[in-house]
């Protein structure tokens, strides 16, 4: 398995909780603003994904980390804020606090 295949697995995998939306081609845009509160756009209407949640805080920056590690970024205390793209080519962009106060926003 090549290191792009790797990452793209870790990727899905930190990313579980909202691989529904990320696999669904009617949803264009998938905004995560702290590890409870997911919303996503679906023919340029903005929608809440009720029931969709991280586990904890500490497992949505493991994402964003995960994230950033794959495009040879970094998300730390100096470094609170990235733009980078998915291995499927989909944007991203990751704030954490204390620049976001909802805690990581994806």
């Amino acid at each position: 398995m090549e290191t792009k295949e790797i990452y793209s697995e870790t990727v899905r995998h930190f990313l579980e909780p909202v691989l529904p939306l990320l696999d669904d081609p009617s949803v264009t845009e998938i905004l995560i603003n702290g590890h409870r509160t997911i919303y996503f756009e679906r023919e340029r209407k903005l929608n809440r994904a009720d029931g969709m949640a991280f586990p904890s805080p500490a497992l949505l920056m493991a994402a964003a980390r995960n994230i950033a590690e794959f495009t040879g970024r970094s998300i730390d205390d100096d470094n609170h804020s990235m733009d980078a793209r998915l291995p499927d080519g989909s944007r991203v962009h990751v704030i954490v606090p204390p620049s976001s106060r909802n805690g990581v926003c994806i």
